[in-house]
């Protein structure tokens, strides 16, 4: 029989589908839409985060798909002519890895039966204090065994899905950082989950960390964990006191989601997620030179705790604004938030 293989175009690695449709034979007209997606996405993780791989099959046409298989290449970084490998951390399909490959096996998938997995990969350190663009690059296939040899009326393959590598140190990589977050992850503030570079300079005059609240991922879920970003810029959406500083615009998206527009925060509700702001105290120009307020979507935070504290408050609460000592000095601001947005101080 004649093989017709899936194609997907994947811009900025937003989740993209496509049809496969094969001519009808024995085994009856297999047809099925694939989609394959990446988190965080727009598809940038830190050097040794984690990035997850969303990948489903929907049966599309009249033949029971026997024996599925989904192969996820090991996702990888080559520098001149050494290639970094990304390292299999978790899966929801009992994923092992074999021969380049990270396998998986599934039963029986009928007709307009779906078929979802995920897999967790931690990006490989490369050496490169700047990153690459588009250098972690991985693909997959969908196979059908039927307890014989894969022909290719059999396979429905992927595009290259390509992601690209922060490190986290250099001018290039200051402002960004970006993983996905499993339950696993122990938080603690001083490590925090997700963090931008600490060493602070002219030229990097903010670092953001964040801390998760302790969470539990539903039961049955093929979602481990959640997408995040943090972006650091100069650009300001809202007023505030100092507008040399910028913003620091923090992401955690609802499971299954990316940290792309349009996208639904995750609200943790009685919990909060803990953000600590380090800013070096010669970068303020604006009068005065002191921080005394942060604001969270343009809005003024209370304390949570002391005169005027208000530790419900629906964008958060300040929990401490620490001033500078030693050399250089640095304003350490600890903030207590629920939901999405920037910050500004």
């Amino acid at each position: 029989m004649r093989s017709t293989r899936l194609r997907l175009a994947l811009a900025c690695l937003a989740i993209v589908g496509a049809t496969v449709a094969v001519a009808g034979g024995s085994a009856g007209n297999r047809t099925a839409d694939v989609k394959f997606a990446a988190f965080p996405g727009p598809a940038s993780v830190t050097y040794a985060e984690n990035i997850a791989y969303s990948v489903s099959i929907e049966n599309t046409g009249s033949s029971t798909f026997t024996q599925l298989e989904f192969r996820q290449r090991i996702p990888s970084a080559t520098v001149g002519t050494t290639t970094y490998a990304a390292t299999l951390v978790a899966s929801s399909c009992g994923a092992v890895v074999q021969d380049g490959f990270a396998v998986c096996t599934f039963a029986n998938l009928g007709s307009s039966g779906i078929q979802r997995a995920t897999l967790v990969w931690q990006a490989p350190t490369i050496p490169s204090a700047t990153g690459c663009t588009d250098c972690l690059v991985t693909d997959g296939l969908w196979l059908i065994k039927e307890g014989k040899p894969t022909n290719s009326n059999e396979v429905f393959e992927t595009e290259v899905v390509k992601a690209s590598l922060l490190a986290g140190q250099g001018s290039a990589e200051d402002k960004q950082a970006g993983g996905y977050e499993t339950a696993s992850a122990a938080c603690t503030a001083a490590g925090g989950n997700l963090r931008t570079n600490q060493a602070l300079s002219a030229g990097n005059p903010v670092s953001t960390t964040i801390c998760l609240p302790a969470f539990v991922i539903p039961s049955g879920s093929i979602d481990l964990g959640y997408a995040s970003t943090i972006v650091e810029s100069l650009a300001q959406q809202f007023a505030s006191a100092h507008p040399e500083l910028g913003q620091s615009d923090v992401c955690v998206a609802e499971l299954g989601e990316n940290c792309v527009p349009g996208h639904t925060s995750v609200d943790w509700g009685a919990q909060r997620a803990r953000h600590i702001f380090r800013i070096l105290d010669s970068a303020l120009t604006t009068s005065p030179k002191k921080i005394t307020a942060v604001y969270h979507n343009g809005v003024l935070l209370p304390p949570c705790s002391g005169p005027g504290a208000d530790p419900d408050f629906a964008q958060g609460c300040v929990v401490d604004i620490v001033r500078p000592t030693g050399n250089p000095k640095i304003w350490v601001v600890v903030v207590d938030a629920p939901i999405n947005g920037p910050f500004s101080w």
